[in-house]
Formats: C-alpha cells, structure tokens, sequence
C-alpha cells in the first residue's frame, strides 16, 4: 500500500502484472481491509475486478461490443443501432448511477423508438 496523496492505494500481483488501485479511503485501518480482500481474490485466482463504482456506461458498452466480436453472438451492426439510443441517453454516466428511474424516464422519452 502507499499514500502518494491523502487517499491510500493498493498494489497487487496477478498473473505477473501489477494491479494499482485507489481504496478511496484516507482512513488506513480500512484501506488494508480493501488490500486484504483483493488479495484474497488473487491468491483465489478470482478476476481482480475493477472499483465497480467507477466503471460507465461507456465501458460496458465497448465490452459488449468485444463479446460480440469475438463470440459472434449478434451482429455488431444491429448491436451498434441498439446501442445507439442508449448512447444519447447514457453516454458519460457511471453504471452505478443508473437505476430503474432512469430506466422508466429513457422509456418515457420514447428512447427505443
């Protein structure tokens, strides 16, 4: 762990490469917790995932777009005009902040028409 700021970080090791991540916490006693838990996911050899609070709609759809490619699943064409009436609703928001109502108001705006 280090403290280049007032916020703790953690480092950790998987599959050879370094992992750096903010604890989001200036209180130490609780940062090491957040250390010890990722660490107890790498030595399980679970995914280190990222802080999910972070991740937007943005990146999930750009990881949508990934499976698509690789897997075949859909076409990426018709997933793109899909996902293009999201985008002008939900570009630049963190996933965490979406919940039902804004689900129910992107209906409401007649976003999938």
């Amino acid at each position: 762990m280090r403290r280049p700021g007032e916020t703790w970080w953690t480092k950790i090791h998987q599959d050879g490469r370094p992992f750096y991540e903010s604890t989001g916490t200036k209180d130490e006693r609780k940062a090491r917790k957040i250390l010890h838990d990722r660490l107890t996911r790498a030595e399980s050899e679970a995914p280190v995932l990222p802080n999910l609070s972070r991740v937007t709609y943005d990146d999930a759809a750009k990881a949508l777009k990934e499976h698509y490619t690789v897997t075949g699943a859909r076409d990426l064409t018709e997933a793109g005009y899909r996902l293009a009436h999201l985008d002008r609703y939900f570009k630049g928001r963190r996933l965490a902040s979406i919940g039902m109502r804004d689900s129910e108001a992107f209906a409401l705006t007649g976003g999938f028409t």
